[in-house]
């Protein structure tokens, strides 16, 4: 009697077990994205329509979730994005720093705007050789540069040097917004994060010779912030883009006019 009372304990025990893990796998359990697990957000990128990821052209529009890049060019089988806006990052934000695009930080008020988002470039000229006075061989050569380097990004510490902070560059805030992007709330997958080169920024018709950039037309995407770009001219001096039209150089520790807006390069494959 003792074991049959024992076996239905046993069956009971079980049936309870049972239906509780059965209650827990069916419940919704919240993710830090606001999404569940059975319920779960698919996130993909929203394409210009009629457009597939091969027919893509400049200036064409590309969204994931709330974060919009307009298309530069394809790189073999990547796709070349640059960020719509600025982000909203720097000594001077809109509101908290966010890292994140947003389309009231313009850089520079030439377009009646408040200014938000300003960065300096870099605490040094750290692709100059001083000693001998040319452009380090890695970053390349005069203009046709990319010095654009992952090594020079600690945070600035606005509470004592800010951008004069040693080992500071503009990277800090592209790889902290590489990051959000590839976190759960975006879950991108991002092959790299760099600046706008000066190649780039002459096939949109950014002109040096006529220091200008285009305010209309299809390519005037270019101009919808100040912003710097990841090419140097000399020892001291990073070409820019202006909201206003201007193409120009400007000192690498400036910190009042100009913005962050990154490029991202994604695989074909992954949109």
């Amino acid at each position: 009697m003792k074991n049959n009372k024992l076996k239905i304990y046993l069956v009971v025990a079980l049936f309870l077990v049972m239906g509780v893990g059965y209650a827990f796998l069916n419940q919704d359990v919240e993710l830090d994205n606001s999404v569940t697990i059975n319920n779960y957000e698919k996130i993909e990128w929203v394409l210009p329509q009629g457009k597939t990821v091969s027919t893509l052209e400049v200036g064409d529009e590309l969204c994931r979730k709330d974060q919009c890049f307009n298309f530069i060019k394809y790189d073999v089988n990547n796709v070349v994005l640059l960020s719509k806006y600025n982000l909203n990052v720097g000594h001077n934000p809109k509101g908290t720093e966010t890292f994140l695009q947003d389309s009231g930080v313009i850089g520079d008020n030439s377009k009646g705007k408040t200014l938000y988002g300003n960065v300096a470039f870099s605490q040094t000229n750290y692709w100059y050789d001083n000693e001998n006075y040319y452009i380090k061989p890695q970053y390349g050569t005069r203009s046709a540069n990319n010095i654009y380097d992952t090594n020079y990004k600690t945070i600035p510490d606005f509470n004592a040097n800010g951008y004069s902070t040693p080992g500071y560059s503009i990277a800090y805030y592209i790889e902290k917004y590489k990051q959000i992007l590839e976190s759960n709330t975006y879950r991108a997958t991002i092959e790299n994060a760099r600046l706008l080169t000066y190649q780039e920024a002459y096939n949109l018709d950014c002109i040096s010779s006529n220091y200008a950039c285009p305010t209309s037309g299809v390519k005037s995407f270019v101009t919808n912030t100040s912003f710097w770009l990841g090419s140097v001219d000399n020892a001291s001096y990073i070409w820019y883009v202006n909201s206003n039209g201007t193409y120009d150089i400007y000192a690498y520790n400036a910190d009042y006019s100009l913005g962050v807006r990154p490029v991202i390069i994604v695989a074909k494959s992954n949109i």
